[in-house]
């Protein structure tokens, strides 16, 4: 259980306004909020890019991962694509054809394990990536052909797009290479403008009320705060760092802007809907927000932790990631959302928060408390940034890297975030920088 001193440091302290001047002041100003903060003190374009986008030190990340964690962390995860024949087949092509999905899907973490956790592997499997695929990729604009309505493409072309803006500069490839993989990610997002599973034009109109907001259908508000929406977020962050594109970070601005105007009273999500699952899928969606919190004053110097966005309800990014943390080590403070889906679907809510925490173990592991353990331990982890902002010292003692009882099983793209943070190896030019 969690200390009381951990609850209420992890609690949002809200300023008491006047109701009826807040109501006037988000109703009246919110369209100045969006457009201001939108592009902020960057809205010329003029971000202070650094001049390669390394993902890690290698030597302290690849001792902690082998001597510490004691393992590959991320090759159950690749596929084994870079040693699978039947990819590189795929890979020589330019349309997207059967297989194609499995193979390129695979590739951040087959770069991954490639660069980091695996030595035994050939190094021509990922020089052959680095030094021929990427370039043929760019060059014959492949893959930009896929199924524009299922959201498993978008997801493993995200693959690509995260594996290339990773590793290639940790590798090292050319500056032009990194600009040319840019135009490629373009083609990607005018190929896809047209899917339905495009942003709804609805966030901004978000319900003012609960009772609204508890009434509607889950879908019927798809693509506002929901796990995908922050990912295109953190795409467009690292393709834009990568690529070195003003023009993609103000579009992960204008994104993220969207995503947290569209959360409700308290920085609560969309996701906070999703029954009993509510927590994993609010511990996948922080992970993908604290990535993007992490990019930017990392490597752009930008702190966004205190950034709103208007909307009814004004929430800042700080704000939507300690509710997320919150329900994820406590779901019972969740279960008034969770409850929703289940009522308007007709269940019953035998699966309904608090009382279920199968989530929390790897399957067959049969809720083992010590694999509950590492797999909340893992998750805290990919929310690194927020935990330091929050400077709680229960749980920072549970991120730290020399611990041994961390296994990753979660979907954050930087394991090395804490190595690099706690390591007091962070580039960051923001003011806030002293106080990690």
């Amino acid at each position: 259980m969690l200390s009381s001193a951990t609850i209420k440091k992890l609690s949002i302290r809200r300023k008491k306004k006047n109701s009826m001047v807040r109501f006037l002041s988000i109703y009246l100003f919110s369209w100045l909020i969006l457009t201001c903060l939108a592009g902020s003190t960057y809205a010329d374009g003029n971000y202070p890019f650094p001049e390669k986008f390394i993902f890690a030190d290698e030597a302290a990340y690849r001792n902690i991962m082998h001597t510490t964690w004691k393992m590959p962390m991320r090759s159950r995860n690749s596929r084994g694509v870079l040693e699978n024949p039947n990819c590189y087949k795929v890979f020589e092509q330019d349309k997207w054809i059967s297989g194609a999905g499995e193979c390129v899907g695979g590739l951040e973490w087959g770069l991954h394990s490639a660069l980091f956790d695996d030595e035994r592997m050939d190094k021509s499997r990922f020089n052959f990536v680095f030094e021929s695929l990427f370039p043929m990729i760019s060059r014959k604009g492949s893959f930009l052909d896929g199924p524009i309505d299922d959201l498993q493409y978008f997801r493993q072309m995200q693959s690509l797009y995260m594996g290339f803006a990773l590793y290639s500069d940790t590798y090292g490839v050319s500056d032009e290479l990194d600009a040319s993989m840019g135009d490629h990610f373009e083609k990607f997002v005018k190929y896809l403008s047209k899917s339905k599973n495009a942003p709804s034009k609805a966030c901004k109109k978000f319900p003012r009320t609960k009772e609204k907001y508890m009434s509607m259908r889950y879908d019927s508000v798809q693509r506002c705060s929901d796990g995908v929406s922050i990912e295109w977020v953190k795409l467009y962050t690292a393709m834009g760092i990568v690529a070195k594109r003003a023009d993609f970070i103000d579009e992960a601005l204008r994104r993220l802007d969207i995503y947290i105007a569209s959360t409700f009273e308290g920085g609560v999500p969309q996701y906070a809907f999703r029954s009993g699952d509510a927590p994993g899928y609010l511990a996948q969606s922080m992970e993908h927000l604290d990535d993007v919190g992490f990019m930017f004053e990392h490597y752009l110097g930008v702190d966004i932790w205190e950034r709103r966005a208007g909307g009814h309800w004004n929430n800042s990014v700080g704000e939507v990631l300690a509710y997320s943390i919150r329900a994820f080590l406590d779901p019972s403070i969740n279960i008034e959302y969770a409850e929703v889906n289940d009522v308007l679907k007709g269940k019953d809510h035998y699966e309904c928060c608090a009382g279920d925490e199968n989530w929390k173990s790897a399957p067959g592991r049969n809720n083992d408390p010590i694999e509950i353990e590492k797999t909340i331990n893992s998750y805290l982890l990919g929310t690194s940034w927020a935990l330091i902002k929050i400077n709680d010292q229960d749980l920072l003692g549970r991120i730290k890297p020399e611990m041994p009882n961390v296994v990753w099983r979660s979907m954050n793209d930087f394991p090395n975030k804490i190595v690099i943070l706690k390591s007091g190896e962070s580039k960051s030019f923001s003011k806030d920088a002293s106080e990690l």
